[in-house]
C-alpha cells in the first residue's frame, strides 16, 4: 500500500557520565513513529493535536524544516535508517511478501557496537530478518497489534510472549527496563520504535475520547484530484472515498449491507485480541457513536422515509456519499439493470443484466446461466454460485 505519511524521528543525544564527557561519546535513544505526518506534531504546526513533549524536545534541540524521505513505506524507512543507503542499494524497497532485509550488511548500530557502546531495539522492527548489530533486541512480528501484543527475541518466534496492555506503553516499558539494567559504564544506543500510529487505528483506552469535543476541519485536499501532478500521488490508497472501510477504520462492527466486497472481508483485528474488560470499555464509546453513524446513514439512504431501502434509493444515497464522477456511475449503473424503465429493478431484471455482465456466460436454465465450452458439472455449479450471488444482492436491496 502506498503512503504520504513518513515516518517521524526524534534523537535524543546525552552526555550523562563524567566518563562520557572526556570521551566524548554520547548516550543515544532513538525514537521511531511509525506513519507519523508532521501535520499531527505541534513542533510542525498540528492546529489540532497536542503533543507538548514532542514540542519540548523541538525547543530544547532541532527540527528538520527541509529534509525528505527516500521511501516512507514501513520496513524499507528502517532499513534506509539503519544503512544510510538508499531502497534500491540497501535491497529493501517495499514490504512485498518474500522480501527480508539483508542483515549481513553494515548498520550504524553494528558501528556503535564496535565502538564499545552497548545496543538495543525494541517494538516494531517489520523487516522480516532477526535484527543484527543489538545485544539485546524485543520485537512485535510484523506489523504486530495495538492490544494485547506478542513480542519475540533472539529465542525465536516460538517463545512468542503476550503482553496485556497497549503496545506503545508495552514498548516504551521494555525501553526503560533495558536502560535501567544497562551497564552505566559504556555508552548506549537505545532503539525505541513504536508501531502507532500506524493503521489500522486502535487508540489505547484513555485517550477514545480525546476528540468528542472538537470541531475538525475539513482538509483543504480533501476533494483534491491531483490534476496537473504526479500520477503517483493520485495512484495513492489512503483516500477517504476509496479506501476508507467500516470495519477496518470506522470501527463499525455491525454488518452494512451497501459495504463493498473488500469491506465484508477486510476486519479489524485488535477487538478480537482484547479482553473482556477492554472490549467492555471500547463498546461503552463506540457503541453509541455506531449506533448514531448508522442511523444517520439510513435515513441519508431512505429518501421516503419508509422504512425500507429499495434499490433507486440505494443508487442515490450511494451517489450522495460518493464522491467525483461516481454520481454519475451509479445512476448509470441503475438505468442499466432497470431494462423496462419502469424505475424499479426487478429479480429477473438482475439476473438477466448479470448474464450479460458475464463474458462466459449465456441464457439457458438454471438461473439463466450456463457456462460455455466447460463441463456440464462446473456450469452447473457456476450457475449456484451466481445464482445464489444474485438473490444475496437482490435481498440486500429488496427491503419491502
Amino acid at each position: 500500500m502506498q503512503r504520504t505519511c513518513i515516518p517521524f524521528i526524534v534523537l535524543i543525544l546525552s552526555l550523562s557520565s563524567a566518563r562520557a564527557e572526556t570521551s566524548r561519546r554520547p548516550n543515544i535513544v532513538f525514537i521511531f513513529t511509525d506513519d507519523h505526518a508532521v501535520q499531527s506534531i505541534g513542533a510542525y504546526g498540528s492546529k489540532i493535536n497536542k503533543t507538548p513533549h514532542i514540542d519540548r524536545l523541538a525547543d530544547e534541540g532541532s527540527v528538520f524544516l527541509n529534509s525528505f524521505c527516500g521511501n516512507s513505506i514501513c520496513g524499507p524507512s528502517r532499513a534506509s535508517v539503519l544503512t544510510g543507503k538508499h531502497s534500491h542499494v540497501n535491497g529493501f524497497y517495499t514490504n512485498a511478501m518474500g522480501t527480508q532485509f539483508d542483515g549481513s550488511q553494515m548498520t550504524f548500530p553494528k558501528l556503535l557496537q564496535k565502538a564499545g557502546y552497548q545496543t538495543a531495539l525494541v517494538g516494531k522492527w517489520h523487516l522480516v530478518s532477526d535484527p543484527t548489530g543489538f545485544d539485546y533486541w524485543e520485537i512485535v512480528p510484523g506489523q504486530g497489534s495495538y492490544y494485547n501484543p506478542d513480542f519475540y527475541t533472539s529465542s525465536g518466534q516460538d517463545e512468542m510472549k503476550r503482553y496485556e496492555g497497549y503496545v506503545t506503553d508495552i514498548t516504551t516499558d521494555l525501553g526503560l527496563e533495558w536502560l535501567e539494567g544497562r551497564d552505566k559504564d559504556k555508552p548506549f544506543l537505545l532503539m525505541c520504535q513504536q508501531k502507532a500510529p500506524h493503521r489500522t487505528w486502535a487508540p489505547p483506552l484513555k485517550n477514545l475520547r480525546n476528540y468528542e469535543d472538537v470541531d475538525i476541519p475539513e482538509p483543504e485536499t480533501l476533494f483534491d484530484d491531483w490534476e496537473n501532478r504526479s500520477a503517483t500521488l493520485g495512484d495513492n490508497a489512503m483516500s477517504i472515498d476509496k479506501h476508507f472501510y467500516y470495519h477496518y477504520d470506522l470501527k463499525v462492527y455491525d454488518e452494512v449491507p451497501f459495504a463493498s466486497d473488500r469491506e465484508r472481508i477486510l476486519k479489524d483485528r485488535e477487538y478480537d485480541r482484547m479482553t473482556p474488560a477492554q472490549k467492555a470499555a471500547w463498546d461503552a464509546v463506540y457503541g453509541p457513536r455506531n449506533d448514531a453513524f448508522l442511523e444517520r446513514l439510513f435515513k441519508l439512504f431512505d429518501a421516503d422515509a419508509t422504512g425500507a431501502i429499495n434499490f433507486r434509493e440505494y443508487v442515490l444515497g450511494m451517489a450522495t456519499v460518493s464522491m467525483g464522477s461516481a454520481r454519475d456511475k451509479f445512476q448509470l449503473s441503475f438505468d442499466v439493470f432497470d431494462i423496462d424503465g419502469s424505475g424499479q429493478i426487478s429479480h429477473g431484471e438482475m439476473v438477466q443484466m448479470l448474464t450479460v455482465m458475464d463474458p462466459k456466460c449465456s441464457a439457458g436454465a438454471d438461473m439463466g446461466l450456463q457456462d460455455a465450452g466447460v463441463a456440464p458439472e462446473r456450469a452447473e455449479a457456476r450457475a449456484g454460485e451466481i445464482g445464489a450471488f444474485v438473490t444475496r444482492i437482490f435481498a440486500d436491496f429488496d427491503r419491502t
